[in-house]
């Protein structure tokens, strides 16, 4: 891990990414700026089209910004070139992707030190691989190709291979996206356990309500902008309040919600009450890609009871108010609460 240099191992300021297509100028990102500390466990969550995409491109390097400032564990990537963003990224950022995008004739082992060919450190590279698939529980599947493990057991390897490296942060574009629900929990309890052992800054990209209910951090993004506090609210609790007309949200006819806020359950996690299920369909259905069936009664899904289990009491005590004069802070690696003076 490299020396940590300041709070922010992610700061950006006024960061915008434009695109032309003819004559039109398409503003995919505008003016975000941001800040994600050390040991955050964090989420990006917004509706398709809303530019959370492109964002975790430019955070993870695999993209310029158009402008505005970004600095990266203490190094200004703004204006880098691409051999210089590939080196920044190989040593700073581990990725894992839904889809695992491992080599399909490479044994688990051999994925896993394939960054190490883009790495100066390149000493015992077998060595490093086999310790960190014995860190996600594959240290007997070092032989073994993918279409011989599990979907489970291949997000183990894509995370094993993002760690070889030892970067400082790890990105992870829907990790459970593609497994059941108990891989999907076991997946979950090794970023936990990453960010809070091992102090890695998670940065996840994820659709699923029900996580982003339970962890630290929601980063909202809508018409390539962070959303306002009432439209992170929305995203995070899965709430259909009386309707805000925010990019990506469907507004539904007189007909499709005949709904009123009483009518919502009080414990404000957007779940309706079971006499309103018949009357009402569920707007965010086309933009989230999710059915009415969100909106019932159910339980919380696997890798959301991981993040309840680790986060839930955190948050919690996180809002409730401090004295005057102190701030809330909160041990990346203990998980415990202090109040400190400011």
């Amino acid at each position: 891990m490299t020396e940590k240099n300041g709070k922010n191992v992610i700061h950006t300021e006024h960061l915008k990414k434009y695109y032309i297509m003819g004559d039109i100028e398409v503003r995919a990102l505008h003016d975000i700026s941001l800040d994600v500390n050390y040991g955050e466990f964090t989420a990006i969550m917004g509706p398709s089209g809303s530019g959370k995409s492109t964002l975790m491109n430019i955070l993870g390097c695999l993209d310029r910004p158009t402008g505005g400032l970004y600095i990266l564990d203490g190094t200004d990537v703004s204006s880098m070139d691409d051999s210089q963003l590939a080196e920044v990224r190989n040593k700073k950022i581990g990725f894992v992707f839904q889809s695992f995008n491992l080599l399909s004739r490479s044994s688990a082992l051999e994925n896993v030190m394939m960054p190490l060919l883009y790495s100066r450190n390149k000493d015992h590279a077998k060595e490093r691989a086999a310790e960190v698939l014995d860190l996600v529980g594959l240290g007997s599947r070092l032989g073994h190709k993918p279409k011989e493990l599990s979907g489970g057991q291949q997000q183990r390897v894509a995370i094993a291979r993002a760690l070889i490296n030892d970067p400082e942060i790890i990105m992870a574009d829907e990790p459970t996206g593609n497994l059941d629900s108990k891989s999907g929990k076991e997946i979950m309890q090794i970023l936990i356990s990453l960010n809070q052992d091992k102090g890695k800054t998670i940065l996840m990209v994820t659709h699923d309500p029900k996580i982003g209910r339970q962890v630290p951090r929601v980063i909202s993004v809508f018409d390539g902008m962070i959303g306002t506090e009432e439209e992170q609210e929305i995203i995070k609790n899965w709430q259909n309040p009386d309707f805000l007309n925010v990019s990506g949200l469907k507004k539904p006819d007189s007909a499709s919600v005949s709904l009123k806020k009483e009518q919502i359950n009080p414990n404000g996690n957007g779940k309706m009450k079971n006499e309103a299920k018949e009357t009402v369909s569920n707007p965010f259905s086309d933009t989230f890609g999710t059915d009415d069936n969100d909106l019932e009664e159910e339980e919380e899904s696997s890798a959301a009871d991981a993040l309840a289990e680790a986060f839930g009491n955190r948050k919690k005590v996180a809002n409730e108010e401090l004295p005057a004069g102190k701030q809330f802070l909160v041990n990346p690696i203990k998980g415990n609460e202090e109040g400190k003076t400011a």
